[in-house]
C-alpha cells in the first residue's frame, strides 16, 4: 500500500509541476530560440559583410603597399645572396 502511494503522490506531482512549469519554460526556449534567429539574421550577418566589405579594401591597401615597398628590398636581398657560393676544402 506504501508503494502505490508513493508512485501514485510521484506520479501527480510530476503531472501537475510538468502542466504548470512545462508550458512557461517552452514558451521560454521558444523566445529564447526566436531571438537567435533574429540576432543572426537581421544583426551578426550583416556586421559580417559590412566587415568583409571594409577589409577587401584594406587588403588591396596593404598589398599595394607589400608590393612598393617591401617587394624591392626581397628582391635585392635575393640577388644579393644568390651569388654567394660555398667551397668544400
Amino acid at each position: 500500500c506504501s508503494y502505490m502511494c508513493f508512485n501514485c503522490g510521484k506520479n501527480c506531482c510530476y503531472k501537475l509541476m510538468t502542466t504548470l512549469c512545462g508550458l512557461f519554460i517552452a514558451l521560454y526556449w521558444g523566445c529564447e530560440f526566436a531571438f537567435i534567429t533574429f540576432d543572426q539574421v537581421w544583426c551578426i550577418t550583416p556586421s559580417l559583410r559590412i566587415f568583409s566589405i571594409y577589409m577587401g579594401c584594406a587588403q588591396k591597401f596593404f598589398g599595394t603597399c607589400v608590393t612598393c615597398f617591401l617587394a624591392p628590398i626581397c628582391e635585392t636581398c635575393g640577388l644579393m645572396f644568390s651569388r654567394i657560393t660555398v667551397k668544400n676544402q
